[in-house]
């Protein structure tokens, strides 16, 4: 066997055991404020697949909020 890969192997090892342990330690928890962002960007992910913000198919429950005439969408691939 050759050393290299066993020093590899080694490394792998402490890193996955040893290492992980303690590495959110010192890490507060999160609040409520942290977590305001996410439905917000998440409706703006799902708005870029939508091909038309007027007329959407399912529109989620608080709507998109983004004024549909202001999002410019580039698509440069041929969409069929």
């Amino acid at each position: 066997m050759d050393y290299s890969l066993l020093g590899c192997m080694r490394w792998v090892w402490r890193r996955s055991t040893y290492i992980g342990v303690n590495n959110n330690a010192t890490w507060t928890s999160a609040t409520p404020d942290e977590f305001d962002l996410v439905p917000r960007v998440g409706r703006l992910v799902l708005a870029v697949y939508k091909p038309n913000l007027h007329n959407p198919h399912f529109t989620p429950t608080c709507g998109f909020r983004p004024n549909p005439d202001y999002v410019v969408k580039h698509i440069t691939y041929d969409v069929r």
